[in-house]
């Protein structure tokens, strides 16, 4: 494995409680090869002791101290002046110091509590504009510190661990946008949504259900009228056979619906399998259900297709669950029925669940997708995401829905209904609409999609940057590594100089290096234009 280092320490960032053995088993790796690695980092200063953890509960030293690493955006002629600048403001900042390295700048920070320095990072600093990645190194014991030597107890102040939601990174497509608010005449590829309006018929049939004055709560599950629609629709658009009263949810956008789904089925230390480059809120939410994301690469090669033998290495006794999002976003990757075949019959030598987020199901531009649910052996395993935004322009409408066997549903609709309540009623009555008289909606939509994929993919081809062609979703994931930047560099340096903004595939994951995303969900003069100006920026690299 390239770089197996940096892979190590990704790892033990996210959950610095593995240990050599569990690290072997995600990594295909003999654990000694993975022990020794350890050893070497320890040997060498780049960790301080392995499993240095913080177990929060027990945290209540006084006045702590962090180094804190703070990866930034220079602004023109200032360059970091003005974010150290801000930065040092803050009375619990000590120290600021431009570094060379992977980080910019470096900072030591005081607080009361370690939880403290934490929330103060989480909130103050990664979220200041500008800065794009936060590294913390709490002070557990101090050996030395301005010529002064600290004689030592044996005391071990490390912790046994906690994943909180304050080491949980914000979105790297959203912190990508927020640099666009400052910046004016920006052509963007960067929104996965449609373009389109929602249809007529569907937002009159919304605006109707509020002049009748249906603006009720309904039941937890939505109403029975709308998840009897949602069963016929998938039933006659993939064959799909759901119980409307005791298989289906509907749920506030689909993003609710995978929250939904991990934190009724994962138990605290549960391994789920994240195929990746994938849509950021995976892994953060398998983490905030408590368990531990395992980030599954796949391979440019296989145009991002995910293969048995791949699923197959990755299995383990921990794995609970295994989340399939294809069409992908944001590699634009499908699955055939027979691909999909053959991931079942690995799945089925294990005890492992599926979550497929299919939120592009209707959008597949050389075969009618196949839902994995419809597999034999997998219907009683699998839960399954859909939804209104894409395949019906229905993105501010936040509607969503589940479909799995009883028993799981029975435990998602707990935690739905004491955090949710119900989907708005209104978005209901207009989806009843969409589900029955809007195919010809989406087979308008998707075939202007069509066009555009054919259009971006062969002018990405004209400009010599390798890119394959997707089969489904609404994005192109081309391969930027041979012009000699990193993703960021890359995508940071288009939106400065040429103000075109498209996405860095490490948004999506560390295997998202060297692709960017770039959406179609444009018209066609606008990626015309934003294929123009990325012509003149390749031809000065």
């Amino acid at each position: 494995m390239k770089n197996l280092k940096n892979t190590i320490l990704s790892y033990l960032e996210k959950d610095s409680h593995l240990d050599a053995k569990t690290l072997a088993v995600m990594l295909g790796m003999t654990e000694e090869k993975v022990a020794k690695e350890i050893a070497a980092l320890e040997a060498d200063g780049t960790i301080l002791s392995y499993k240095t953890v913080v177990n929060w509960e027990k945290t209540d030293r006084r006045m702590v101290r962090a180094l804190i690493e703070l990866k930034t955006i220079p602004q023109r002629d200032k360059g970091f002046d003005t974010v150290a600048e801000r930065i040092s403001t803050y009375p619990q900042v000590k120290s600021v110091f431009l570094m060379s390295g992977g980080f910019d700048l470096a900072l030591f920070v005081e607080g009361e509590t370690m939880r403290d320095v934490a929330l103060f990072v989480a909130e103050k600093l990664a979220t200041m504009e500008g800065v794009t990645a936060t590294a913390t190194h709490f002070v557990l014991q101090t050996y030395k510190d301005n010529d002064v030597v600290y004689e030592q107890n044996t005391t071990d102040k490390r912790g046994n661990g906690w994943y909180t939601v304050t080491e949980i990174k914000p979105s790297g497509i959203r912190k990508f946008f927020d640099l666009l608010d400052e910046m004016k005449d920006v052509v963007a590829l960067t929104v996965g949504q449609p373009d389109f309006v929602t249809p007529w018929h569907i937002r009159d049939a919304g605006i109707r259900s509020l002049e009748e004055g249906r603006t009720y709560y309904t039941s937890n599950n939505g109403l029975l009228e709308f998840r009897k629609e949602i069963a016929n629709y998938q039933s006659r658009r993939f064959g799909l056979e759901y119980d409307p009263a005791s298989e289906i949810i509907v749920t506030v956008g689909g993003s609710e619906a995978i929250d939904m789904a991990l934190r009724a089925t994962v138990n605290p230390g549960d391994e789920v399998i994240v195929p990746e480059p994938c849509f950021v809120c995976y892994a953060p939410l398998v983490s905030m259900a408590g368990g531990i994301p395992v980030a599954l690469p796949l391979k440019w090669e296989n145009n991002f297709k995910l293969t048995p033998a791949e699923l197959r290495s990755a299995l383990t006794e921990k794995t609970k669950a295994i989340i399939l999002a294809f069409p992908n976003n944001p590699t634009g990757a499908c699955l055939t029925k027979a691909e999909l075949e053959g991931l079942a019959e690995v799945i089925r030598e294990s005890e492992a669940l599926v979550i497929s987020d299919e939120i592009y199901g209707e959008l597949t531009y050389d075969y009618t997708h196949t839902s994995i649910a419809s597999i034999d052996g997998m219907r009683e395993r699998t839960v399954v995401v859909g939804g209104f935004s894409k395949a019906y322009a229905m993105t501010g409408w936040r509607l969503g829905y589940t479909l799995a066997p009883a028993y799981i549903t029975k435990q998602m609709a707990k935690i739905h209904q004491y955090g949710i309540m119900c989907a708005p009623t209104t978005s209901q009555y207009a989806a009843i609409e969409a589900l029955k008289n809007g195919d010809g909606d989406i087979e308008m939509m998707k075939a202007e999609y069509h066009a555009r994929r054919n259009l971006i993919v062969s002018r990405l081809r004209e400009l010599g940057i390798d890119c394959f062609m997707p089969e489904g979703a609404f994005y192109v994931f081309p391969y930027i590594g041979k012009l000699g930047l990193s993703s960021d560099e890359f995508c940071e340096r288009l939106l400065y100089e040429k103000h075109v903004a498209i996405v860095p595939g490490t948004a999506f994951g560390e295997s998202g290096e060297g692709f960017a995303r770039l959406s179609y969900a444009y018209s066609v003069r606008h990626i015309e234009q934003a294929m123009e100006r990325l012509g003149e920026f390749v031809k000065t690299l």
